[in-house]
């Protein structure tokens, strides 16, 4: 297992150097979209082989890989993510592909899938360091505005540090270290890629890049931050997993409040990525919680955004459809947002009535600013009078009707793509 996964990366790292590399100056054609495709693949065929997870403590303080194992629930992660990814360049509207984004993508699978394969904390943290700088430099290439570069690659810099203070701290099994010490340095390098306080303003820099990289981030790099969270409250020392809970949870509801807040009042054109920003603070908030229905509520919030995004992140072809899609993630039943905000809520009922009444304003935040975005895109729109093609037609419809779905069925679709039964 340890060879296959360790080759499946240089594989995906080689191909892609090879999308980026060839051609740089044009659009990539159809033939690289097979490459995305191929970075997804593998850990999606060793799905049969891949038993429940079963957390081993962290090695704190060491750089050793530890024992290489990719769980069902990881290899969910990197195939869907690589899926929506590829869904996502397939819809037409704005700026063709560029090499750079294929090659970005293809990347962040083979980078993803090594650090949910990983026991050790230090590869860990340096495979989400790497994530998270080929992220903050496909943006800076991508991005038109002149500061954006600079507050970028900044920001990735200091990400990359906290990450790697953490994951070289001394063990704190035997006393050598507060407990609070390491907790904060993870708290504070988690807090990049899942875009939470007070690096949020990180994420926000991803509206001035194309709707395709800005999936980069939220159907890949966050999806592999949280369920690294996930691994790293389960192998740490309970003193510090504790600690780094109650730092989780409050700069995720946090997070997600002004994320929230953002969505509602902010133009049209930001509504969606503000939102889905405010629900990945809302995941890692419900991992942060320890229990399985916050575990269940983070990986439906990811496939709730993996299919909806298609459809109203971006142009698209059909009115109704964005509506619908809107639906889907506003929190109302029986839509996936709805199924998925339900259980934040059973997770946060096992903390106490405090955290279940800090998450109540964080959902009436996001169901106001998902309707305002549904009333929005009824109004006029540039080329509402021509009729859309039917294969526009039906990569627009087919995401938002799923969205709605999601939330009729959100059991099986959890135990297929990432094993989890609740």
């Amino acid at each position: 297992m340890s060879a296959a996964l360790l080759g499946g990366v240089a594989v995906t790292l080689v191909a892609a150097a090879l999308a980026g590399g060839l051609y740089p100056g044009r659009a990539p054609g159809w033939w690289l979209l097979p490459l995305l495709l191929l970075a997804g693949a593998w850990p999606l065929a060793l799905l049969i082989h891949l038993a429940p997870p079963r957390p081993a403590a962290l090695a704190v303080g060491t750089i050793g890989l530890g024992r290489l194992a990719l769980t069902r629930a990881g290899a969910g992660v990197v195939a869907g993510g690589v899926a929506a990814l590829t869904l996502r360049a397939l819809v037409p509207g704005g700026r063709p592909l560029a090499p750079g984004s294929v090659a970005a993508g293809i990347a962040l699978a083979g980078l993803a899938t090594l650090a949910l394969s990983v026991s050790g904390l230090a590869p860990l943290a340096f495979a989400l360091a790497a994530i998270l700088g080929v992220c903050a430099h496909r943006w800076a290439v991508a991005s038109e505005a002149a500061r954006s570069p600079i507050g970028l690659r900044l920001v990735g810099i200091v990400g990359c540090s906290l990450l790697a203070t953490a994951a070289l701290l001394p063990s704190v099994r035997g006393g050598g270290a507060p407990a609070a010490l390491p907790a904060l340095a993870l708290a504070a390098g988690l807090a990049v890629p899942l875009g939470l306080l007070p690096f949020q303003g990180w994420g926000l820099m991803a509206e001035e890049v194309p709707a395709v990289d800005r999936a980069l981030w939220a159907s890949l790099a966050a999806p592999a931050a949280l369920l690294c969270l996930a691994g790293v409250l389960v192998g740490l020392p309970v003193a510090v997993a504790g600690a780094l809970q109650a730092l989780v949870l409050g700069l995720g509801l946090a997070s997600a409040v002004v994320a929230g807040g953002l969505a509602l009042v902010g133009p049209p054109a930001t509504r969606y990525p503000r939102l889905r920003m405010a629900d990945i603070a809302l995941a890692a908030a419900a991992v942060a919680t320890g229990t399985l229905p916050g575990l269940a509520a983070a990986l439906l919030l990811l496939v709730l955004h993996w299919i909806a995004a298609i459809t109203l992140d971006g142009p698209s072809p059909s009115t109704r459809a964005a509506v619908t899609g809107w639906l889907g993630v506003s929190g109302l039943p029986p839509g996936g947002g709805f199924a998925a905000r339900l259980l934040v809520l059973v997770a946060a009922t096992y903390l106490g009535p405090v955290p279940v009444a800090l998450v109540v304003p964080v959902l009436l935040l996001q169901l106001a600013a998902a309707l305002r975005g549904a009333v929005e895109v009824r109004g006029p729109r540039a080329g509402q009078g021509r009729r859309p093609r039917l294969g526009a037609a039906a990569l627009a419809w087919a995401p938002a009707v799923g969205a709605v779905a999601l939330g009729l069925g959100p059991a099986p679709v959890l135990a297929v793509i990432f094993g989890v039964h609740w």
